[in-house]
């Protein structure tokens, strides 16, 4: 019999499976394709991390497309219309009733923007175009009446002409009611410039931090580690320089990103450490796990099997045979014991004698009646004649006492 931790053949070796058509065996499959395939992973991980040195997240080329989309294009210019809404609303589908029509006509406004002057985008992402600003509307609408001179606005209203026609009055109307919306817009108060919030309830703005050796002074962050948005409510003029100031906040996020990660501690983590974790905690284990799989333990077992079966359970057989025997001798004690009992109670009733009575039906003397003395037939006469004079027994007080005890036994 193989003792426990005994070496032998292995056992994941002799057994084999099919994979693609190739056969492997057990070992292979489980250890050395496993281990094999992670350290080719981890090896495509290390080659695939850009070196901090030349891959910087703030010099990247989309990265530079936004911030030259956020810096060189106000906001307020890239906020146009929606041309297909406006041509469906009244008053302002009566804009296209100007007879000038696209190019020197009101419709203009389906495309304008909530800038005053006319605008050309076309850094970062934006194609190259100008988009039309609410002066230019303003001095289109001139066409149908004086501008009120009231107006504190770059864009001001007119009053129409009393010799339009119905037509003209209401592309008049329409273009008072489509600036009068945008200054509504304007004024309206309802933009968000968030920031971020510290513990003290105080705001917290990106635009302050500042490296200071290794580490970031008015960064905003909490001591777990977060950030905690406060929304701010501002006007138009305030968003607009708000958006403009995200050029600055994402060129010190990513100059952070990238101080971290010239330290490579990315690399070291993902490349370094985590392979070794990998290897200590999972293909190490397995490959105890496969070299203690040896064919040494079935002997073992087979060991402990036969001696299961031939010796544990033959003895235990034997002693089951002896207690049946034994249980076999007490239930032939026990049966004599029960018919000794039985007998000398038997013989002890037959040995009585009985009273005689001549007023009786139930005289049962000894040899009265049944001289061969059988036990069997004097109790079946008494059962029967006590039967008949249950069935034919009628009380008096005369009777009541003397057939109560028909029968007295000697004492």
């Amino acid at each position: 019999v193989t003792t426990p931790g005994a070496s032998g053949p292995d056992l994941l070796k002799a057994l084999n499976l099919r994979e693609n058509g190739t056969r492997r065996t057990l070992r292979g499959s489980i250890v050395s394709v496993l281990r094999d395939r992670l350290q080719t992973l981890f090896q495509n991980v290390s080659y695939r991390l850009p070196n901090p040195s030349t891959h910087l997240a703030a010099s990247a080329t989309h990265v530079n497309m936004l911030r030259a989309t956020l810096r060189n294009n106000p906001v307020d210019v890239l906020m146009v219309a929606d041309e297909q809404s406006l041509k469906i609303t009244s008053p302002y589908e009566d804009l296209a009733l100007d007879p000038r029509g696209s190019t020197g006509g009101l419709e203009i406004g389906f495309t304008l923007s909530m800038a005053c002057a006319d605008s050309t985008v076309g850094t970062g992402f934006l194609s190259i175009q100008t988009v039309p600003g609410l002066q230019t509307f303003a001095h289109r609408l001139l066409h149908f009446g004086a501008a009120r001179s009231s107006s504190p606005w770059c864009a001001a209203e007119v009053d129409c002409n009393a010799s339009l026609g119905p037509v003209g009055t209401r592309a008049c109307l329409a273009g008072n009611s489509y600036l009068d919306l945008k200054r509504q817009l304007l004024d309206f108060g309802a933009f968000k410039c968030n920031v971020f919030q510290l513990l003290n309830g105080s705001t917290c703005d990106m635009l302050g931090m500042s490296p200071s050796g290794d580490s970031w002074h008015s960064d905003c962050l909490l001591p777990d580690g977060q950030l905690r948005v406060k929304e701010v409510p501002c006007q138009f003029s305030e968003f607009i320089a708000y958006i403009q100031a995200f050029d600055a906040r994402i060129n010190l996020a990513l100059n952070r990103l990238d101080q971290v990660a010239s330290e490579q501690q990315l690399q070291n983590e993902i490349g370094t450490n985590l392979s070794q974790l990998a290897l200590a905690h999972l293909t190490a284990p397995l490959s105890s796990i496969a070299d203690a799989a040896a064919c040494g333990v079935l002997g073992m077992r087979y060991g402990e099997m036969v001696e299961g079966f031939c010796y544990r359970g033959l003895l235990g057989l034997h002693m089951m045979g002896w207690n049946f025997l034994a249980c076999a001798l007490v239930h032939a004690l026990l049966a004599a014991i029960i018919y000794v009992t039985w007998r000398h109670m038997l013989d002890n009733l037959g040995n009585n004698n009985v009273i005689n009575d001549d007023n009786s039906d139930l005289n049962l003397d000894k040899g009265a009646r049944y001289p061969d003395d059988s036990w069997e037939e004097m109790l079946y006469e008494l059962e029967a004649r006590a039967g008949e004079r249950v069935a034919y027994y009628k009380p008096s007080t005369e009777n009541f006492k003397h057939h109560l005890q028909p029968v007295r036994l000697k004492s």
